[in-house]
């Protein structure tokens, strides 16, 4: 490993990792009096909307898990009808927890030009807890989460019941999102066979059981944790390993006074910061669904860079940063004091060159870099 030269200063760590960094204006005396404000006249009755719509959400998640185990996976046999219409109704609850407790009046969603096409997959840029509202608010979907999650009061129930893909030890992740992609597909493929020519593409017949696998789109965040929204970081191959078409989602939070995003704050204070806020903002962009070509179905790498560029371009063209989740952790010790400087590059350099695939895009843009034009 390359020694990190001693004389690293703070600037050097942040600029880094850029996309974890806090990006926000400064106080104003405007936002100061305006916060003032909102914290004693609006705070209390977002807090209160949001604890009466979260404990909504969780009743009729826990009614609609009612019979099944915490050890069962329901999410592969048939759903009775009660048991889908509960499971219908937590997206409701959720846009109306971003309405009513975060501002988010309103968000916007650009469709793209195929909806025709179900999104069975979804891969989307991740920038804090708003762009999970937004998603599941508007797809319905589902996400990948801790395995310790399943076991917490209240969140638990409802991660199971939406359907989420836990993260268990002793099974990999890989093997487990490729069960779930594989499964979703194959439940389709099944419709599609069976529907008439003159049904729309993907519309289950009348005698469709209604497996798990059809209520909620899987929703997965390739960078494996959440940005600033001035970068993204390398995407891993998990999901592309399956070969199967994906629907990007580029997520924005566009903002004036106070960045949504969150990746390097406490979570109390970006929660009040973000109810103290007049209205936020969240904007969807739906790309067209990508389907790999042979290359790309042989190379998951290949596969998640094409995606990835294509959603680098929404975003304006933010750089793409080779950094991982456990970066984040560097950093966040770094904001902590507990490492120093030339000490958390020292350990970034450390990190990288122990992972796979950000030391093989390394290697690769060396190679580019050193060949002649």
């Amino acid at each position: 490993m390359a020694a990190m030269p001693a004389t690293a200063c703070p600037d050097d760590v942040h600029a880094h990792f850029q996309p974890f960094r806090r990006i926000s204006p400064a106080w104003t005396p405007y936002e100061v009096v305006k916060t003032a404000l909102l914290t004693f006249f609006v705070f209390p009755l977002r807090l209160l909307s949001f604890v009466v719509l979260g404990t909504g959400i969780y009743l009729t998640a826990a009614l609609a898990m009612a019979g099944v185990s915490a050890a069962e996976d329901y999410a592969y046999r048939p759903l009775p009808r009660w048991r889908k219409t509960l499971l219908a109704g937590i997206s409701p609850l959720v846009r109306a927890v971003a309405f009513c407790a975060f501002g988010v009046y309103r968000i916007r969603w650009t469709r793209a030009d195929d909806t025709h096409e179900k999104a069975l997959v979804i891969v989307a840029n991740h920038l804090g807890y708003l762009d999970i509202v937004a998603l599941r608010a508007v797809y319905a979907g589902s996400f990948v989460a801790k395995g310790d999650i399943a076991k917490v009061p209240l969140l638990g129930s409802v991660a199971r019941a939406i359907q989420c893909l836990f993260v268990v030890d002793g099974k990999p992740l890989t093997t487990s999102l490729l069960q779930r992609v594989d499964a979703t597909y194959a439940c389709h493929l099944s419709k599609r066979a069976r529907l008439s020519t003159e049904a729309p593409t993907g519309e289950a017949p009348a005698d469709c059981p209604g497996c798990g696998t059809c209520l909620n789109t899987l929703t997965i965040f390739p960078e494996g944790t959440t940005c600033n929204g001035t970068a993204m970081i390398k995407f891993r191959t998990g999901v592309f390993l399956a070969g199967k078409p994906v629907r990007p989602v580029v997520v924005k939070l566009p903002y004036k006074r106070w960045n949504t995003s969150w990746e390097s704050v406490p979570f109390r204070y970006h929660m009040w910061r973000t109810m103290t806020q007049v209205s936020n903002s969240v904007e969807l962009v739906e790309l067209p669904m990508y389907v790999p070509d042979e290359a790309e179905s042989a190379d998951p790498r290949l596969f998640a860079e094409r995606v990835q560029t294509d959603m680098q371009a929404v975003l304006d063209g933010v750089p793409v940063y080779e950094l991982s989740r456990k970066h984040k952790f560097v950093y966040h010790d770094f904001l902590r004091g507990k490492v120093d400087a030339p000490a958390a590059l020292a350990k970034a350099e450390e990190l990288r060159r122990g992972d796979k695939l950000l030391l093989a895009a390394a290697t690769e843009g060396a190679e580019a870099a050193a060949s002649p034009a």
